[in-house]
């Protein structure tokens, strides 16, 4: 054994604490395994067993007094040296949820300066361009293996450098783009790699004597902190961005348990409604987090699936939510845990409830309508406060609906990305589209809705024109008309019907450079004509084109126009010629139309 000038004890101590320090790390190791959700898990298990070797490596240098036994050693630890800096990259770029860098054509380049590293290492007579003039130093605490570096060697370094500070820089990314849930895992593991990186780089520029750099208390205060981060505050357990995009901005309420029944998340929506701490609810028991519900402890311990139902008090007012349990699972099927959704349904419990005593009020009414005519009022009030409250229904629902919709259009997008399968691929996709149809009739049903709600109005048809071209793109369109002073009694929407004409034009005109609009008048009724230069609507399907669900896209444009005029009895038809435009006559008629001046005339 080398003792040098200096005590066994010291030797024998920092030997002690680089064991340690090797227990420590594989116990990570060990509990690692149980992590299967995160992409930067593999990379982080291959870092560990780079510390591992390095720090029985080290452990092992204070044994022995032989020059080749202390460059044998030396060898094996470059291994660690060499891709320890790649791999603290790649964990810190997976952990932040970029693009997965393994699939990344340019990822094996970051491997070739550490494996020609261990080629010169290895192969004799090539060692002088890593390193030279092995000699012993027995001046420090610790005896040391001094060495020269080669040309090599310095490109080692440098490379070394690079991935570190790239590491540092996603990692302060990581942090800033984190919310306080998991801010202070970061923080740990931040400081830790900092303190890491920071004793390398003061090494490598000379700043640090090869006898201190090899004391074991920075890599120990390294071990402690990614302990507390990854025990403590479950740093590794959820992919980052994620959990970012899914809990912090979603509404409802999110609560996400282990199988031992610890909690392992919650979004600020849950810690706001229970009254709960973040930082003290993150990996402490359910039954201790929820000691004030306990008819929510027993709804968590309910098989998976089951939607059940939780009222919670605040104050005089009790919030209902509707529950979904679901396990998460990994792709072998091992269970890592349970996710649970709690959506707000208080409001729609209430109008409900609204709703069905106003059948009850209607239904009271109408046993009586037959003998009292008086009562007619009272069913008229009844009834439109029912359609009112269906109203709110309707709107309640489609938006509870869309939010489920962009939810499920949330997670499929996510679970594409980790689709490899071309089947699994294609239904994602056709999953995907079936969700946005189910947006677009809900759309539909919210115009259809409000068609005739209003009491119909005089509309001028010149300032609708000029609105109409200023929400649409007609730049190299050239728009005639002159009706500055015609008039028609219509729905409020009937906007609507000539933006479906422009909207016509513009996407099935193909060539479309002109386009006009007159008012052709005829005894009493008269005809308010819009017609294009395009390609026009062949034979066969100017009937159908306003039939509804018909078309290129929705269906629901030409349609909802029938549907717009038809409220004041006005009609419109296709006359154009297949080939030379599309014609749209508007029948209008008389006192459904009115002229504001003096003389009447003709418009073309």
């Amino acid at each position: 054994m080398v003792f040098g000038s200096q005590p066994d004890f010291f030797l024998i101590t920092f030997s002690l604490i680089y064991l340690i320090i090797t227990a420590i790390l594989s116990l990570i190791l060990i509990w690692s395994r149980n992590v299967r959700n995160n992409p930067a898990i593999l990379p982080f298990q291959i870092l560990l067993v780079l510390f591992i070797i390095a720090t029985v490596i080290l452990s092992l240098f204070s044994f022995t007094n032989s020059l080749d036994t202390w460059i044998l050693l030396e060898k094996i630890g470059y291994f660690s040296y060499a891709y320890a800096s790649v791999f603290f990259f790649i964990v810190t770029w997976q952990y932040i949820g970029y693009k997965d860098i393994w699939r990344c054509k340019l990822t094996p380049l970051m491997f070739i300066v550490p494996s020609i590293t261990i080629l010169l290492l290895w192969m004799p007579g090539y060692q002088s361009l890593m390193m030279s003039d092995f000699y012993f130093d027995t001046s420090g605490i610790v005896p040391t293996l001094v060495y020269q570096y080669g040309i090599w060697g310095y490109v080692h370094t440098i490379n070394n450098v690079i991935f570190m500070f790239g590491s540092l820089v996603l990692l302060v990314i990581s942090f800033y783009s984190h919310t306080d849930t998991r801010k202070k895992g970061i923080q740990y593991l931040l400081a830790g790699f900092i303190i890491f990186c920071i004793w390398n780089m003061l090494y490598t520029a000379g700043f640090i004597p090869l006898w201190v750099f090899n004391l074991p208390f920075p890599l120990l205060l390294f071990s402690i902190l990614m302990s507390i981060a990854i025990f403590r505050y479950n740093a590794l357990d959820f992919l980052p961005m994620a959990r970012n995009l899914v809990l912090e901005q979603i509404s409802d309420l999110f609560l996400i348990i282990s199988v031992d029944n610890r909690v392992i998340d919650i979004n600020p929506s849950m810690a706001q409604a229970f009254d709960l701490n973040h930082r003290s609810s993150i990996g402490a028991h359910i039954s201790e987090v929820f000691s004030n519900y306990p008819d929510f402890i027993s709804i968590l311990s309910e098989s998976d699936g089951n939607v059940s139902f939780f009222s919670l008090k605040k104050g005089e007012l009790a919030l209902i939510y509707a529950i979904k349990k679901s396990t998460i699972s990994d792709k072998e099927g091992n269970v890592l845990g349970n996710v649970l959704i709690l959506h707000d349904i208080t409001e729609l419990e209430h109008a409900l409830d609204m709703l069905e005593k106003s059948n009850i009020e209607l239904q009271l009414i109408n046993t009586k309508l037959q003998d009292e005519i008086t009562e007619r009022k009272k069913v008229e009030g009844a009834l439109h406060l029912t359609m009112k409250k269906l109203t709110l229904l309707n709107s309640m629902t489609r938006h509870d609906i869309r939010n489920q919709l962009r939810t499920i259009l949330g997670f499929l997008y996510f679970d594409k990305k980790e689709l490899t399968d071309p089947e699994q691929i294609r239904r994602n996709q056709m999953e995907n589209n079936a969700c946005l149809s189910i947006l677009n009739h809900i759309e539909f049903a919210q115009l259809y809705q409000d068609v005739g709600k209003y009491e119909p109005i005089w509309n001028s048809v010149s300032e609708i024109i000029d609105k109409v071209i200023g929400q649409l793109n007609l730049s190299e369109i050239k728009i005639i008309h002159d009706i500055s002073d015609f008039e028609l009694f219509a729905d409020p929407m009937f906007e609507k019907v000539l933006y479906t004409c422009f909207d016509n034009s513009i996407k099935h005109g193909e060539r479309v450079t002109e386009i006009k609009i007159w008012v052709d008048t005829h005894s009493d009724s008269c005809s308010l004509m819009y017609c294009d230069n395009g390609v026009g609507i062949q034979e066969d399907e100017k009937e159908v084109i306003f039939n509804h669900g018909y078309g290129k896209n929705t269906g629901i444009g030409l349609f909802l126009a029938k549907e717009i005029l038809g409220i004041t009895k006005l009609t419109i038809k296709e006359t154009g010629e297949p080939g030379k435009g599309s014609r749209f006559e508007i029948e209008i008629p008389a006192g459904f139309w009115r002229i504001n001046f003096s003389t009447q005339h003709n418009i073309s």
